[in-house]
């Protein structure tokens, strides 16, 4: 291992450390073949300074060059076929169905205040029942009950 610390008779030796690593790569075929200037291979474009320095500006369509121009589809009302001119053009990328929600998200906490404000406003709904139930027939037993009971 490099840089570990070898003890000796006469004290503490370090070990040479490695300083160029450029060495180790000397057999490797692909970094041989790269150009230094340009960081690429063979199948890139060799480029002059005044094309690296040249802007190149490109602009993104949101037109889908997938969706079909012709579609048709039948129409049983007017019975018969319609040229579709809207086209959905909406793409899922990842689609998740499950229950899982990890504990540092935003939505673990909504979700928990949520929950804690469901059961707060249950408990006191709860007791404000039992406060009128309480103001309306007291506490003495239902008519036909025993006290035991």
């Amino acid at each position: 291992m490099p840089g570990k610390a070898k003890k000796g008779k006469k004290g503490v030796k370090k070990a040479p450390v490695q300083d160029d690593l450029s060495d180790l790569h000397d057999d490797d075929q692909d970094l041989n073949m790269m150009d230094q200037a340009n960081m690429g291979g063979l199948d890139q474009l060799q480029l002059t300074a005044e094309e690296k320095d040249e802007t190149i500006f490109k602009s993104l369509g949101s037109a889908n060059p997938q969706a079909p121009q012709n579609l048709c589809q039948f129409s049983f009302k007017k019975r018969q076929w319609d040229v579709v001119d809207a086209i959905d053009h909406m793409v899922v990328h990842v689609s998740m169905d499950g229950a899982i929600v990890m504990k540092e998200s935003e939505e673990h906490v909504d979700q928990e205040d949520y929950w804690d404000s469901k059961q707060q406003n249950e408990k006191r709904m709860l007791q404000e029942m039992n406060k009128s139930i309480l103001e309306a027939y007291g506490n003495e037993p239902f008519e036909g009950q025993d006290e035991s009971t």
